[in-house]
């Protein structure tokens, strides 16, 4: 597994933006029958859902996959799920805002 540059970090992050705004308009097409979903708050659980789903089944997400891309813990053994959360708290939350 090779180490990805910040350029591939980036476009794995904007082709998960673009997948989550995806989403999230088929979601609030699907529920706008029933009730308002506004962008802000709603948007960020769409975005830690898809982050959970995506890290829970396949252990990275469709951005990372486009780059072999994947979070590995010291010397090959499984990532520790604080580290997970911790690392998107504090890189795709924030630009996410």
């Amino acid at each position: 597994m090779r180490k990805t540059n910040i350029f591939q970090r980036l476009s794995a992050f904007l082709i998960d933006a673009h997948t989550i705004v995806f989403l999230f308009q088929i979601v609030a097409f699907l529920l706008s029958p029933f009730c308002f979903l506004p962008l802000f708050p709603d948007i960020w659980f769409v975005w830690i859902v898809y982050y959970i789903v995506s890290y829970c089944t396949f252990g990275k997400t469709l951005g990372e996959s486009f780059f072999s891309a994947k979070i590995v813990a010291d010397k090959g053994r499984v990532p520790v799920w604080i580290k997970i959360i911790l690392r998107e708290t504090f890189t795709s939350f924030p630009a996410l805002i």
